[in-house]
Protein backbone atom coordinates (compact mmCIF):
# COMPACT_ATOMS: atom_id res chain seq x y z
CA UNK A 1 0.00 0.00 0.00
CA UNK A 2 1.36 3.70 -1.00
CA UNK A 3 0.56 5.25 2.27
CA UNK A 4 1.83 8.96 3.63
CA UNK A 5 5.38 6.84 5.23
CA UNK A 6 5.63 5.67 1.67
CA UNK A 7 5.19 9.03 0.13
CA UNK A 8 7.58 10.78 2.78
CA UNK A 9 9.84 8.27 1.21
CA UNK A 10 9.47 9.01 -2.37
CA UNK A 11 9.67 12.64 -1.84
CA UNK A 12 13.05 12.54 -0.08
CA UNK A 13 14.31 9.85 -2.99
CA UNK A 14 13.49 12.25 -5.17
CA UNK A 15 14.92 15.59 -3.76
CA UNK A 16 18.15 13.19 -2.25
CA UNK A 17 18.16 13.73 0.93
CA UNK A 18 15.19 14.03 4.18
CA UNK A 19 13.48 17.43 4.44
CA UNK A 20 15.23 20.03 6.09
CA UNK A 21 14.89 22.96 8.00
CA UNK A 22 15.07 26.51 5.53
CA UNK A 23 15.79 24.02 2.47
CA UNK A 24 14.34 27.01 0.24
CA UNK A 25 10.80 27.53 -1.02
CA UNK A 26 11.75 26.13 -4.53
CA UNK A 27 12.32 22.37 -2.67
CA UNK A 28 9.73 22.57 -0.44
CA UNK A 29 7.60 23.35 -3.25
CA UNK A 30 9.12 20.59 -5.47
CA UNK A 31 8.55 18.15 -2.55
CA UNK A 32 4.79 19.21 -2.33
CA UNK A 33 4.46 18.95 -5.74
CA UNK A 34 5.64 15.46 -5.77
CA UNK A 35 3.53 14.69 -2.57
CA UNK A 36 0.41 16.10 -4.51
CA UNK A 37 1.44 14.14 -7.48
CA UNK A 38 1.16 10.87 -6.03
CA UNK A 39 -2.06 11.45 -4.51
CA UNK A 40 -3.58 12.62 -7.59
CA UNK A 41 -2.01 9.22 -8.90
CA UNK A 42 -3.58 7.15 -6.46
CA UNK A 43 -7.28 8.43 -7.09
CA UNK A 44 -7.18 9.35 -10.95
CA UNK A 45 -6.82 5.47 -11.83
CA UNK A 46 -10.00 4.85 -10.84
CA UNK A 47 -13.15 4.63 -12.59
CA UNK A 48 -16.76 4.65 -11.93
CA UNK A 49 -18.23 1.69 -11.73
CA UNK A 50 -21.15 3.25 -14.76
CA UNK A 51 -17.71 3.26 -17.35
CA UNK A 52 -17.51 0.04 -18.83
CA UNK A 53 -14.26 -1.45 -19.30
CA UNK A 54 -12.49 -2.77 -22.54
CA UNK A 55 -13.32 -6.45 -22.82
CA UNK A 56 -11.00 -9.15 -21.73
CA UNK A 57 -8.40 -6.73 -19.46
CA UNK A 58 -7.83 -7.25 -16.04
CA UNK A 59 -9.03 -5.16 -13.29
CA UNK A 60 -9.08 -4.50 -9.82
CA UNK A 61 -12.67 -3.33 -8.84
CA UNK A 62 -13.66 -1.90 -5.16
CA UNK A 63 -16.97 -3.59 -4.29
CA UNK A 64 -19.23 -3.81 -1.44
CA UNK A 65 -18.86 -7.12 0.17
CA UNK A 66 -22.14 -9.10 1.42
CA UNK A 67 -21.44 -7.59 5.02
CA UNK A 68 -21.65 -4.15 4.02
CA UNK A 69 -17.55 -3.78 4.14
CA UNK A 70 -15.38 -2.36 0.90
CA UNK A 71 -13.37 -4.80 -0.25
CA UNK A 72 -10.91 -5.34 -3.35
CA UNK A 73 -10.83 -8.14 -6.19
CA UNK A 74 -9.16 -9.05 -9.15
CA UNK A 75 -11.57 -9.55 -12.28
CA UNK A 76 -11.45 -9.64 -16.02
CA UNK A 77 -14.14 -8.09 -18.29
CA UNK A 78 -15.55 -10.61 -20.87
CA UNK A 79 -18.83 -10.20 -23.09
CA UNK A 80 -20.72 -12.74 -21.41
CA UNK A 81 -23.57 -10.49 -20.00
CA UNK A 82 -23.75 -6.72 -20.42
CA UNK A 83 -21.23 -4.70 -18.05
CA UNK A 84 -24.42 -3.15 -16.31
CA UNK A 85 -25.65 -6.69 -14.68
CA UNK A 86 -21.61 -7.10 -13.53
CA UNK A 87 -21.80 -4.02 -11.48
CA UNK A 88 -25.40 -4.83 -9.93
CA UNK A 89 -24.94 -8.75 -9.59
CA UNK A 90 -21.46 -7.72 -7.84
CA UNK A 91 -22.30 -4.64 -6.39
CA UNK A 92 -18.83 -2.58 -7.83
CA UNK A 93 -17.87 0.63 -6.78
CA UNK A 94 -15.30 1.14 -9.40
CA UNK A 95 -12.38 -0.37 -10.80
CA UNK A 96 -9.19 0.59 -13.01
CA UNK A 97 -7.22 -1.52 -15.52
CA UNK A 98 -4.08 -3.42 -13.60
CA UNK A 99 -2.32 -2.37 -16.32
CA UNK A 100 -2.58 1.36 -15.43
CA UNK A 101 -0.30 0.39 -12.16
CA UNK A 102 2.33 -2.00 -14.01
CA UNK A 103 5.82 -1.12 -15.46
CA UNK A 104 5.49 -0.90 -19.05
Amino acid sequence: MIDEKKITEAVDAYIGYPKEVGEGVDVSMRRDAFREGAKWFKEAIWHDAKEEPEIDKTLIIQYTGILNEVSYDKDRHVAICPWELNVKRLRILKWFYMDDILPK
